[in-house]
């Protein structure tokens, strides 16, 4: 069986359930299934990539994802990682102030502007409890 796969259902979807206004990228987690075939054909449909490891990253490469539609997030992110989707220029999810060092020492020493996200934990009194 050799046929394109259909994302448009999906992207209308999320048009109709949330409003939104603009374009709707599809990013499936990598973690999900690693299989390079799998990841290829995924990459080939034009969907971007969520992206934890080195590992997921480096796969998700060869299949031929864009890297401007890789997100890399996750914490601890080791320092490799973070010069390598620097590099690579994907974005990378600030997931804690302790990051912003590296990323912003990785774009000084490749000459380059990191693309970054926030990864915003609002603190709401009275929204969640804790337990004990």
């Amino acid at each position: 069986m050799n046929r394109k796969l259909n994302w448009s259902w999906l992207r209308s979807i999320n048009f109709r359930v949330f409003r939104l206004d603009g374009p709707v990228k599809i990013m499936p987690a990598a973690k999900a299934n690693w299989i390079s075939a799998i990841q290829k054909i995924i990459a080939s449909e034009n969907c971007g990539g969520d992206i934890y490891s080195a590992g997921e990253f480096s796969v998700a490469l060869k299949a031929g994802f864009d890297p401007q539609f890789i997100s890399v997030n996750g914490v601890p992110k080791p320092k490799d990682h973070i010069f390598r989707t620097v590099k690579e220029e994907a974005r990378i999810t600030i997931d804690g102030v302790e990051e912003i060092d590296t990323i912003e020492s990785a774009a000084k020493e490749l000459n380059t502007v990191a693309k970054v996200r926030l990864r915003v934990c609002p603190a709401i009194s009275g929204f969640t409890r804790r337990f004990q």
